[in-house]
């Protein structure tokens, strides 16, 4: 099941700044120790994502996110086993962080793309 740090709240009871909060912990949780603490990656190894263009394309970065993804760098695993909400949190606070200024992407895009794949 979901694996995060605090019971799921939905999102619609959280602020957008509470949203980033609890997507910044669980980025630190499953994504830094690859992509970096301040989202820099490592050359050849973990693309940064600062300026990435796959964090910009929203349907994108949820794929990635819940399949993973293979490219010149390397590989990256899914992430399926996180809970919609944690997913949206994370790439909005990936999107809102390391120098990246995008909207922010809800659970119910989240959603919806695991339920065509």
């Amino acid at each position: 099941g979901p694996t995060s740090a605090e019971p799921e709240i939905p999102d619609d009871e959280l602020s957008p700044r509470q949203r980033i909060a609890q997507g910044d912990v669980a980025y630190r949780q499953n994504c830094a120790s690859c992509h970096g603490e301040s989202g820099q990656g490592v050359p050849n190894l973990f693309p940064p994502l600062s300026d990435s263009p796959i964090a910009a394309d929203a349907d994108q970065a949820i794929t990635s996110v819940l399949t993973g993804r293979e490219g010149d760098w390397g590989i990256m695993p899914a992430f399926s086993h996180l809970s919609d909400a944690d997913i949206a949190r994370i790439l909005t606070f990936v999107r809102q962080a390391f120098g990246n200024n995008l909207p922010p992407i809800q659970e119910a895009e989240v959603t919806a793309i695991r339920n065509e794949l």
